[in-house]
């Protein structure tokens, strides 16, 4: 199903987690220097996570991603 998700630009991202904090789903992760989305059930597309990036590097896409599933925490 296509629906709209977090997308991070590894080029903008210096990994400094505020993303991570930010994220009411915990659907972030940090990564070899880098945030991630863990797992795209928990994005709610919300874009907490886009205010609380310093870097710019954080914006919303519409793609193919599993349902959201409210409650479920990253694996």
């Amino acid at each position: 199903m296509r629906r709209t998700v977090v997308a991070i630009d590894e080029r903008e991202c210096t990994g400094c987690g505020l993303c991570m904090l930010d994220c009411p789903t915990f659907a972030l992760e940090v990564c070899d220097g880098c945030s991630r989305l863990a797992d795209d059930r928990c994005c709610d597309g919300g874009g907490a996570c886009i205010a609380a990036c310093p870097h710019g590097a954080i914006a919303l896409a519409e793609r193919e991603a599993r349902p959201f599933q409210p409650g479920r925490r990253r694996e």
